[in-house]
C-alpha cells in the first residue's frame, strides 16, 4: 500500500469516525482486528493485515458473529483491549 491509498482510506474512514470512542476490540485471526466505535448504524472497523489481502473497512457484522471466532485470546488483541 503506497501513502495515496492509505491517505484515501484515511479521507474515507474520518467522516465516520471522528469523535468516536473505542467500544470493544476483538482479534478473530492472528491478521485481522475488529474495532466497535459505538457507531449508531453498528459497523465496526475491520483491520486485515494479511499478506495477500490486506484491507481497511467498515462492516456491518454483529458481535455474536464475531465472539465464538476470538476464544483463543491472541496477544496483540489483548494487549489492544488493555490500552
Amino acid at each position: 500500500m503506497d501513502n495515496r491509498f492509505l491517505q484515501a482510506v484515511v479521507d474515507a474512514a474520518r467522516p465516520s469516525l471522528t469523535g468516536a470512542s473505542i467500544g470493544r476490540i476483538w482479534q478473530p485471526s492472528a491478521t485481522v482486528l475488529a474495532v466497535d466505535f459505538r457507531m449508531a448504524d453498528g459497523r465496526l472497523l475491520v483491520i486485515s493485515v494479511r499478506p495477500d489481502a490486506p484491507a481497511t473497512f467498515l462492516a456491518l457484522r454483529s458481535v455474536s458473529d464475531l465472539e465464538p471466532n476470538t476464544s483463543g485470546e491472541l496477544a496483540f488483541g489483548a494487549l489492544l483491549r488493555k490500552r
